[in-house]
């Protein structure tokens, strides 16, 4: 599996293949690597922030080590990013919704409070996306549960639920205990995204036999579903 969290650069690419578990001396690392000195600290800064490596101390001596918590295999071309930092995930989402006119998307979604999504953007941010989306006439094919729209409503406000309603949409509804996770799904044009806002985690997939077969699935999800309408109430109604 071919993984690019992060887009790395080329130096920090380099220090976490060789950043041993247990723990390395900066200066033996940088004899190993033969990263100058102030890249290298910078390196292992920007790794340390995004929660890859930490510097521990044993005998009076600071190390640095590769943390257990985000294993992740490199390789030089990905058809696999996997992304773990805010405003990584912020710009993955941004860029991604900039589609051609009349393009079609499917999005599977669960709670959006419990998905914590104005963690990730905020409702005025929320809205613009949606804006945006309306005035390319993009059309949505939302797989949600029964009480998706009046939850979210509550969560993101009313101004949210008519930014909402203004975009070209199809919605399907689904038993709410078929949906219980609180991640999302967006099956786009050319790749695939699965986004758990709350934790600021985005995996993004690009390769095409995926792709196809996720696809696939999210077709089979909405044959099983109920086609509906949004009423004024912000609830929904079966559509005819």
């Amino acid at each position: 599996m071919h993984i690019d969290p992060f887009h790395f650069s080329k130096r920090e690419r380099q220090l976490l293949r060789i950043l041993p578990e247990g723990g390395g001396r900066p200066r033996d690392l940088m004899r190993e690597s033969g990263i100058p000195h102030a890249s290298l600290y910078l390196a292992f800064e920007h790794l340390e922030a995004r929660g890859f490596a930490e510097r521990i101390i044993k005998d009076r001596k600071i190390y640095w080590r590769k943390t257990g918590s985000r294993e992740v295999e490199l390789r030089d071309a990905a058809h696999i990013n996997v992304y773990g930092d805010r405003e990584a995930v912020r710009h993955l989402v941004h860029e991604s919704l900039k589609l051609p006119p009349a393009s079609r998307i499917t999005v599977l979604e669960g709670t959006q409070e419990e998905s914590g999504w104005l963690k990730l953007f905020t409702e005025e941010e929320t809205i613009d996306m949606n804006t945006l989306l309306a005035k390319r006439k993009i059309i949505c094919e939302n797989i949600v549960s029964e009480s998706y729209f009046k939850d979210a409503s509550r969560y993101l406000g009313n101004d949210w639920a008519l930014s909402y309603k203004s975009r070209p949409i199809i919605t399907y509804t689904i038993r709410r205990e078929l949906i219980p996770s609180s991640a999302m799904l967006l099956v786009l044009p050319l790749k695939i995204i699965l986004l758990y806002a709350g934790e600021h985690l985005a995996l993004e997939i690009k390769n095409k036999e995926m792709t196809a077969l996720i696809t696939g699935m999210t077709t089979i999800v909405k044959q099983s579903g109920r086609k509906v309408t949004i009423s004024e109430d912000f609830s929904f109604r079966e559509s005819k």
